[in-house]
């Protein structure tokens, strides 16, 4: 019954994955990987789950329990502590302070962070981090088995090996972040496609980077986390000594750079405008949004209509949330320039459990393997398929540091 039950998963994966593919990179290859690092020995006597998860409790009942009775603990060997965002830093330190991880041994330990790591204070990023590699260190000297589930881009802490230092004593790492690699690879792909930048495209933003009444919002994370940013270390350093506001109103509104929803729907009825005559004299034109915006269908519905009757441009979209897209860009690819994340959160609805599983029973765990990273195994919820377009870049963007040692 074993071997039919991994069947039906494979050929599951594999539909989902079909429906999914648009959004993927080639699999990183997993050869001569080790299977878990510094491998520990069962059995373990209990399961430890450290999580910022609200909705940990679900996790589980449908996903822990479940697993840990095919190896033979029931829900009483499960400790679990949920630590609430709003005071994580603090919550988190008083669990060191207290001793509450040099009494774990034997154990599995799931340790999830879904929330990103903020860029406020460096010495509390750092120093909390150097935690986490002393404490995994020790949970692995106890013969612990770890499994990560990480909210924060790894490429976002290579300033030093030392901040990622802590995933080498993992088993796997889950890192659920796509909006850096997402927005890494729309840079390099408006210039591919157009040869020039993303700065100098004419991109036609989506409802959640607007007010209701569709102007752009200056403080959008797409702008102060990512463009403007890498604008000013890549594009044009010399803006380094001006206001946010002049960068932002000089540089990405005028000439059209970055187009809001304002310009091409009409409120409050949103009707279709003269929007072909309108944005005809646009250069390079380009799609770029985020599904989470009641008003995203609409988006969807006139970047459509654009596209058949006027040009073929790129459209990018980034769907995190599980929200529905309409079929052309679901199943679009690379070739006609749709570049579409896939169901970030369908992926890891149903990967994170199956890997939960595997972890706990004892599978080969190499076969997540699909993203480089300072853990052995690293799973990232982007699937492999040959339209796959986010890629994975070595190249340090430094303006996008957790830790902005220079900034």
């Amino acid at each position: 019954m074993k071997h039919v039950t991994r069947n039906l998963r494979a050929i599951f994966a594999l539909v989902l994955s079909s429906i999914l593919l648009a959004a993927s990179m080639l699999m990183v290859g997993t050869q001569g990987k080790k299977a878990y690092a510094d491998e520990s020995e069962g059995p373990y006597e209990k399961l430890y789950y450290i999580t910022d998860n609200y909705f940990g409790e679900e996790y589980v009942n449908n996903v822990l329990v479940p697993s840990l009775e095919e190896v033979g603990l029931g829900e009483d060997s499960i400790v679990y502590r949920y630590i609430a965002w709003d005071d994580y830093f603090l919550l988190f330190y008083a669990l060191w302070r207290n001793e509450f991880f040099s009494q774990i041994k034997n154990s599995y330990v799931i340790f999830e962070m879904q929330h990103a790591l903020p860029k406020f204070n460096n010495n509390t990023i750092i120093n909390f981090l150097e935690i986490l590699n002393d404490i995994f260190g020790m949970l692995k000297e106890q013969n612990c088995k770890i499994m990560v589930i990480f909210g924060t881009e790894e490429r976002a802490l290579a300033l030093s090996p030392l901040y990622t230092e802590f995933l080498t004593h993992a088993d796997i790492a889950i890192n659920t972040e796509v909006k850096y690699i997402f927005m890494d690879n729309y840079i390099a792909w408006v210039q591919e496609i157009y040869g020039v930048s993303a700065f100098d495209a004419n991109v036609m933003l989506g409802p959640s980077f607007c007010y209701e009444l569709g102007q752009l919002i200056p403080d959008s994370w797409l702008f102060t986390d990512y463009l403007v940013p890498y604008y000013l270390e890549n594009i044009n350093p010399s803006a380094q000594g001006m206001k946010y506001e002049d960068i932002f109103y000089q540089y990405f509104i005028l000439h059209n750079h970055y187009i809001g929803w304002a310009d091409y729907w009409d409120y409050p009825e949103f009707s279709y405008s003269n929007t072909l005559e309108h944005f005809s004299d646009l250069e390079y034109p380009v799609g770029f949004a985020r599904t989470d915006s009641s008003n995203y269908t609409k988006w969807e519905k006139i970047m459509y209509r654009m596209r058949v009757n006027e040009w073929e441009f790129p459209i990018f979209v980034l769907n995190q949330n599980g929200a529905k897209v309409a079929q052309w860009i679901e199943n679009g690819s690379k070739y006609n320039n749709i570049f579409y994340s896939g169901d970030i959160a369908a992926i890891l609805e149903y990967y994170i459990p199956l890997i939960t599983h595997d972890f706990i029973v004892g599978e080969d765990l190499t076969q997540y393997d699909n993203w480089p990273g300072a853990c052995d195994i690293t799973f990232k919820p982007i699937l492999p398929g040959d339209d796959g377009w986010m890629q994975y870049s070595p190249e340090v963007i430094y303006s996008w540091q957790i830790i902005q040692e220079e900034w």
